[in-house]
């Protein structure tokens, strides 16, 4: 959960729910400062947008017009609240409109419908040098603290609200889409899924027949020296 890879731009993640944004909107004022022409992304879920530190960020970013993509999953769920206990309405839209932020909102489940909306937005973003804000409807089929479906402390859902959203499954609208659009044969998807399959088995018996960590390994990469 605390990972960072500055080579490719990812500038780091946190448990703390909401944490990253106002880190994203720094570097997006950092790149802005010293004349980049470099965007930042931010993604969250819905209920990070309850946290003050988004909603400063959000009016921080508009504010200044700092070049940024805010992109919300909104799932419906915080870790044990569905939104209806938490907000009048499901549309977290409505604070990109208070801070007169430019917002779109997209089927979370349609990759092709997100993919032409974002390059819409971050066209934006790149051209006028504005913060933008993507929502993206989804939903979590499993509980906040188990593996499986069926477990989910503090909410109640229906099979048939689970069913219905498992039927829109990201994955197969996809392979749908390139069946009937882009001549793509079911025997074609049956081997890249068995590939990816193959991949994460091997890399799974790597991992059971790697050697444990040595002790002294415990304090490497946890502090940075300064030259």
């Amino acid at each position: 959960m605390h990972l960072i890879d500055k080579k490719n731009g990812f500038f780091g993640s946190v448990p703390i729910v909401g944490a990253t944004v106002p880190i994203a909107v720094g570097s997006a004022l950092a790149s802005k400062m010293n004349s980049q022409n470099k965007i930042s992304i931010a993604y969250f879920g819905d209920s990070a947008l309850e946290e003050g530190a988004v909603q400063e960020s959000l009016n921080f970013a508009s504010n200044y017009n700092l070049p940024i993509l805010f992109v919300v999953e909104n799932n419906f769920y915080a870790s044990h609240m569905h939104i209806s206990e938490r907000q009048s309405n499901k549309d977290m839209s409505k604070y990109a409109d208070s801070f007169n932020i430019k917002n779109k909102s997209v089927n979370g489940n349609n990759v092709i419908e997100v993919f032409n909306k974002s390059k819409e937005l971050l066209n934006f973003v790149k051209k006028k040098s504005k913060p933008a804000f993507l929502q993206a409807y989804t939903y979590r089929w499993l509980g906040h603290v188990d593996w499986r479906d069926d477990v989910d402390v503090g909410i109640t859902r229906s099979k048939k609200e689970l069913s219905l959203w498992k039927k829109r499954d990201c994955i197969n609208q996809l392979e749908n889409f390139l069946v009937k659009n882009r001549n793509i044969k079911e025997n074609e998807i049956s081997k890249i899924k068995k590939n990816i399959l193959n991949k994460i088995d091997r890399s799974w018996l790597g991992a059971l027949k790697a050697s444990y960590p040595r002790n002294n390994k415990l304090l490497e990469n946890v502090y940075k020296k300064n030259n």
